[in-house]
């Protein structure tokens, strides 16, 4: 972690498109498209890793055998140390700015070595520090065991991650032939609720009396349409059992017309909003958010639908879904999962306002709180296992929490702004929910999500809520990345799912639970002192 931190603090990726024209430089210098493809790549395969961990069975985990040997590890470690200091100086060779004085080996690499080949040279390093950083975390008969194990799902999660990444990329040259249609069928649908219609063609200006706006090539709709396609594709992988094929493949033109016509009534939506609501809510919440909440409908109708009308075999679904809800660890996985989903919507739909102190927190509260009162009694959690040690590592994870992240003087004062705008009752009334939504809320529905469900299912044991549990290390970093990803600052957030990961395998449930609202506890502390409403 903290050799990817050193190179992106130094360096800017845009920087090597300046040196050549290359198709190779130009795709490094957008590094961003490696993200994605990252990204995609690990929300598919987990997805994938939940969908069949009843399936199959795991034994590396944590306190075995599976664990580099003395005379291995000093090798792994002085490659990886050779490897990223020939990365760093091809790095300064190949983005180097104004801010880094480059030495005298970067600027004689650059002179004798074209820019594609400094670039292969780079991408070479890069791997060998990434493979020895990892078998510094596990041997390689584990990565192995891994690989061969989950060999299809990897091989179906990298097509998809590469399809989503090139779509991206290629969606910039069809954008200007997809504008017109969506334009014409935003404008249809706004012609069925108002007369009074500004409508610029030339332009694709398109709005009612008082809000106008610029349909821009980028909302044309054709990435929704790839991430439809790419979901549509790793569902028919997973349920390729139990959907009927060659007719299953109708949801691809499905799923891709629908995301399309979304899109236009996105776009018609935002205008109404516009125009009748709010300028500010529609541009500042709505558009923002309004994408990903149709996209998450539409994958949620998908399943549904083609769940329900498409089983090859209806009696033998019927009877595999009363086994399971026999199956007595049911009812406890929802208790697990619903709250969860419960806060997560409720985020999502928040987020609609743009406003940095909302009375939307007041809804997420009240609804995630009563996802929790109904499934309280079916969780019957127990104290919490090595209190002190739990206690111990969520202060220390504050602690960290405030060194990694900076504050922000913008939007510190926003929150300030916002908060005071609120008046006295209301804006202490917002403080009191915030401090028990941080303290309590969050903790527990994420803990239960998080170190509960997930945790359990990758590495392949019962819940066992009250008691350790013998995780994986692909558990503890897939959970500990999943918990980092839901948060703003990802990175301090995987670190802080690494230790809750290792409080519950060491603890039980309330162990995390309590250590993240240790964590949480100081952080609300530090906040009212210093009003730094960054960190929290």
């Amino acid at each position: 972690m903290s050799e990817v931190l050193a190179v992106s603090f130094f360096y800017d990726s845009a920087l090597l498109s300046q040196h050549s024209q290359t198709p190779l430089s130009v795709f490094l210098s957008e590094l961003s498209l490696l993200i994605k493809w990252f990204v995609a790549f690990g929300v598919a395969f987990g997805i994938t890793l939940l969908a069949h961990s009843e399936t199959t069975h795991s034994k590396a985990t944590i306190g075995t055998d599976d664990s580099i040997t003395p005379h291995q590890w000093p090798i792994a470690l002085g490659l990886n140390v050779i490897a990223y200091l020939c990365f760093l100086v091809l790095t300064e060779s190949l983005f180097s700015n104004s801010t880094v004085e480059t030495n005298a080996l970067a600027i004689h690499l650059l002179s004798i070595l074209s820019p594609t080949t400094n670039a292969l040279l780079w991408f070479l390093c890069g791997t060998i520090v990434a493979t020895t950083a990892l078998l510094l975390a596990a041997p390689w008969r584990y990565w192995k065991q891994h690989l061969t194990q989950h060999r299809k799902a990897l091989a179906v999660c990298t097509v998809i991650a590469s399809f989503i990444t090139l779509s991206s990329l290629a969606s910039k040259q069809f954008w200007p032939a997809f504008i017109e249609p969506t334009f014409l069928v935003s404008t249809g649908l706004l012609m069925l609720v108002s007369n009074s219609i500004y409508i610029d063609s030339e332009h694709f200006d398109l709005g009612l009396s008082h809000f106008v706006v610029n349909v821009s090539p980028e909302c044309s709709g054709l990435e929704g349409m790839g991430l439809a396609l790419s979901f549509s594709c790793l569902y028919l992988y997973l349920f390729r059992k139990q959907l009927p094929f060659p007719k299953a493949f109708v949801l691809l033109p499905i799923a891709a017309v629908a995301s399309w016509f979304l899109n236009a009534c996105r776009i018609a939506l935002l205008i109404m909003i516009g125009e009748w609501v709010s300028p500010e809510f529609a541009i500042g919440g709505f558009h923002s958010q309004a994408g990903w909440i149709t996209f998450t409908a539409l994958s949620l109708l998908i399943v549904f639908t083609f769940h329900k009308f498409m089983s090859v075999n209806a009696t033998e679904i019927q009877e595999v879904q009363r086994s399971s809800e026999e199956d007595s660890e049911l009812p406890l996985a929802n208790a697990l999962i619903i709250p969860f989903l419960a806060f997560l919507c409720i985020s999502l739909l928040s987020g609609l306002d743009s406003r940095t102190v909302s009375f939307t927190y007041f809804l997420k509260v009240i609804g995630t709180g009563a996802a929790l009162w109904y499934w309280w009694k079916t969780l019957q959690l127990t104290k919490p296992l090595g209190r002190l040690k739990a206690i111990g590592i969520g202060a220390s994870v504050a602690i960290l929490w405030v060194w990694m992240i900076p504050a922000d003087a913008q939007y510190n004062l926003s929150f300030n702004t916002d908060l005071e705008e609120m008046g006295i009752l209301w804006g202490s009334l917002w403080l009191i929910s915030r401090v028990l939504g941080s303290i309590l809320i969050a903790p527990l529905v994420e803990e239960l999500m998080f170190r509960g469900y997930l945790l359990a299912r990758l590495s392949r044991q019962p819940f066992g809520l009250n008691q350790p549990i013998t995780a994986t290390w692909t558990a503890i970093i897939i959970s500990a990345v999943a918990f980092g990803a839901i948060h703003q600052h990802w990175i301090a957030g995987c670190l802080a799912g690494l230790a809750y990961g290792f409080v519950r395998h060491r603890g039980n449930v309330s162990s995390a639970i309590l250590a993240h609202s240790v964590t949480n506890g100081l952080l609300c502390v530090y906040v009212l002192f210093t009003l730094n409403w960054t960190v929290l």
